[in-house]
């Protein structure tokens, strides 16, 4: 008995020792795991590593970034990059314009906003730069106003107000037709699920006419929010660790991105009836949704041309390129994930858009052919960065976009006249 009890009394504390050893460990563990986020928090303050996600609503365009914020894009590449104090990804411009100084402003969304590549690689900065080395006692000023998300009506209440205010001699505007039609037509974001808290242009008894019901329905879904049952954990997520960590919410932005990146490429997100809508611009016949879209897009532009002619900024138009319509490659991976993309006409949209500015005698230039051009000569993509031509214009694509522009306002003698004051 009393041997028994012996070998039980040794048996617990054996148990009882390896307890402790993994108590031990655990806890050795778990120290060693916070100083490495502490470690890491600090690293990434010191850095300013921070994603810029700092975007506000606002009653006017939809939404905007904070002024004087400074962060760094995870998404598709890792760049610093410096929110200016107007609200723009761009250097410091003064309202008054300096005498003898030819000012030109680019309205579009991110791939003028261009977080993707540092800003004086992005290329308006590359523009600026070329047209003053060989513009003698003239300088150039080139002043982006680009913004994620933005369609041609929000580029137009852009130019209203902000990029008006600057004084410029000439303004050009980015089309990106992938998605600027699509961000230009209330039904066809309702129906793809796009970002509907912005403003919309209908068009009206012969006249435009600006919706500004995305403020109710701002208030509307802030309530809802405020309403909704959430968790603890929730809660504490959102509203204390990504809000205050830099490297927590940067870990959160590269496991949301990767995770997109898997369900697009290997998960079969393609075959999603939303996301082949986004490629619907390109269908052979041209559904009632989509030919309104596009006759409301002729109609935004209009007006924003006949407005930059009042106030002697001529309007020129330039064509942002899709890498679906470029690379063989990346065609080939999104009709083996949906076939259905077979049928799809790249070039349409492109034919159609110079159809529309040939008939708003606005000079235009369809940067496609010399991008194609230039992948069968050199091999490089445009687009892309780690994960090949995926997403926005890269470097490559920054200095070719810089040096087709600057070609094109020299032979259409765009930035010949003189400066008004």
């Amino acid at each position: 008995m009393n041997e028994q009890q012996t070998n039980d009394d040794c048996a617990c504390e054996g148990a009882s020792s390896r307890c402790r050893r993994w108590l031990g460990r655990l806890a050795l563990l778990t120290v060693a795991l916070l100083l490495l986020l502490c470690s890491a928090e600090i690293a990434f303050r010191i850095l300013g590593w921070r994603p810029l996600t700092d975007v506000e609503f606002d009653p006017v365009f939809g939404r905007r970034f904070v002024p004087g914020k400074v962060g760094v894009t995870t998404i598709e590449s890792f760049v610093v990059s410096r929110i200016n104090s107007h609200g723009f990804r761009d250097r410091e411009y003064s309202f008054e314009k300096p005498p003898g100084v030819f000012r030109i402003v680019v309205l579009g969304d991110s791939f003028v906003e261009a977080l993707q590549v540092p800003l004086e690689k992005s290329f308006h900065k590359l523009l600026e730069a070329r047209l003053n080395a060989a513009a003698g006692a003239r300088r150039f000023e080139v002043i982006s106003f680009g913004m994620s998300g933005n369609g041609t009506g929000q580029e137009l209440l852009y130019y209203r107000h902000w990029a008006l205010r600057f004084k410029p001699d000439l303004t050009l505007v980015g089309i990106y037709w992938q998605n600027d039609i699509v961000d230009n037509s209330k039904e066809l974001c309702a129906l793809i699920g796009n970002w509907m808290e912005r403003p919309f242009f209908e068009w009206r008894d012969g006249r435009l006419v600006l919706d500004n019901s995305h403020i109710e329905l701002q208030h509307r879904l802030e309530a809802e929010r405020a309403d909704r049952r959430t968790t603890l954990l929730h809660r504490l997520w959102t509203k204390w660790v990504r809000r205050y960590s830099y490297f927590l919410d940067f870990m959160f932005m590269q496991a949301w991105y990767a995770r997109n990146v898997w369900q697009e490429w290997w998960g079969g997100i393609n075959n999603e009836p939303a996301f082949r809508r986004f490629y619907d611009v390109c269908l052979p016949e041209t559904p009632p949704e989509w030919q309104w879209a596009w006759d409301l897009t002729e109609h935004i532009l209009a007006q924003l041309r006949d407005e930059c002619t009042e106030t002697h900024s001529p309007l020129a138009v330039f064509e942002v390129t899709l890498a679906a319509q470029l690379y063989d490659d990346y065609r080939n991976r999104l009709y083996k994930s949906c076939p259905e993309l077979r049928r799809y006409d790249w070039e349409k949209p492109g034919r159609l858009l110079q159809a529309m500015m040939d008939r708003l005698r606005v000079p235009y230039l369809p940067m496609s052919a010399a991008f194609k051009a230039d992948f069968r000569q050199t091999g490089q993509y445009a687009h892309g960065h780690v994960l090949g031509p995926v997403g926005h214009w890269n470097e490559h694509g920054h200095d070719l976009a810089a040096r087709q522009i600057e070609r094109f306002l020299r032979e259409n003698n765009l930035i010949s006249k003189p400066t008004q004051p």
